[in-house]
């Protein structure tokens, strides 16, 4: 059976809640309280069918967002962890220069500490072993 739609897109029973039914001291035939009873099973169906039907366009609209936003989350983890790992990478390879640099001035220093050696003290450089320059004080 098709529904009737409203103007909001709800549907609503076709027929308002019916009677409950009379008595059978009270006029009426079985027949009719049998059909009123059936009119009235129907109505309270077809409430229960709307009910069921909101709740799960409810439900699903829940699950909907809330997978949504555990989406964008996981994506934003991705992309903090991506950044971290950049950044990582980026001071290792900084590290990697500025130990780089040490060493060459540190050979720089040691040759410029040897050369000086040589030239103000020459008699005494050329006693010590080649290596232990650092040694000599002067």
């Amino acid at each position: 059976m098709e529904r009737p739609r409203t103007s909001t897109s709800r549907w609503r029973a076709p027929f308002p809640p019916p009677e409950p039914p009379l008595g059978l001291g009270c006029g009426t035939s079985s027949a009719d309280a049998l059909r009123s009873l059936e009119r009235m099973w129907r109505w309270q169906e077809l409430q229960l069918n709307e009910e069921l039907q909101r709740m799960h366009r409810r439900h699903y609209q829940e699950i909907s967002a809330a997978y949504g936003r555990l989406m964008q989350r996981c994506e934003h983890q991705q992309h903090l962890s991506s950044l971290a790992t950049r950044h990582l990478e980026a001071l290792q390879q900084f590290q990697q220069q500025q130990l780089q640099q040490q060493q060459l001035l540190w050979l720089r220093h040691s040759e410029a500490r040897e050369f000086l050696l040589r030239c103000l003290y020459p008699q005494e450089v050329e006693m010590l072993e080649p290596g232990s320059y650092e040694d000599f004080e002067g």
